[in-house]
């Protein structure tokens, strides 16, 4: 088994929601959890960064938060094969598409669990 952990970045939170929101949309994420070998395919933000961020004044109380964001992809794959197939998949460039549109960064992280 093998996790692939995508840290994604971008410069303000609105561009980073806009994005899931796309890839969500796109169906994507979902097709991919239906491929062959994907134990796992899961986004998170991390809510101690979103809750210390500050609106800048005069923006209001309910202003979204500004400031660098990161969201975590946790891909679980049951080898590395499987996860090189998907990226082979049409539905991939997808990813590739929206992270252009929006201006994303990402940094990738492999670990191979022994079993």
């Amino acid at each position: 088994m093998t996790n692939f952990m995508v840290r994604y970045h971008a410069d303000d939170i609105e561009k980073m929601v806009r994005f899931f929101a796309e890839i969500k949309a796109s169906g994507a994420a979902e097709i991919t959890r239906q491929e062959k070998g994907c134990v796992r395919y899961e986004y998170f933000f991390p809510v101690e960064q979103l809750l210390s961020m500050k609106s800048p004044e005069g923006e209001g109380e309910n202003a979204a938060p500004k400031g660098e964001v990161e969201m975590l992809l946790w891909e679980q794959w049951e080898s590395r094969e499987d996860q090189a197939a998907h990226t082979k998949a049409p539905h991939f460039k997808i990813f590739g598409e929206l992270k252009e549109k929006y201006g994303i960064t990402a940094e990738f992280e492999v670990q191979d669990i022994a079993e």
